[in-house]
């Protein structure tokens, strides 16, 4: 019964788009995932910290995301 727990709260994580760990709790934007500290953060983080334009630089791949849907809808 153990390994059956275990593995079911193995199926309720998903990798963060910014920390690539294993979290079950976040908020998913368009396809991706990112974890509650990830998104805490990042909105708290100041725009002229180097960690914010880390964070810049991983969101990319979202905007990416959204942009190729946009071409598919028009």
């Amino acid at each position: 019964m153990k390994g059956m727990l275990a593995s079911e709260q193995k199926k309720d994580l998903q990798e963060c788009l910014i920390c690539k760990q294993e979290k079950g709790h976040g908020i998913h934007v368009v396809n991706y995932f990112i974890c509650e500290s990830c998104e805490h953060e990042l909105v708290t983080s100041d725009t002229n910290d180097e960690a914010y334009k880390e964070y810049l630089y991983k969101l990319r791949k979202v905007r990416d995301s959204l942009f190729q849907n946009k071409r598919r809808i028009h």
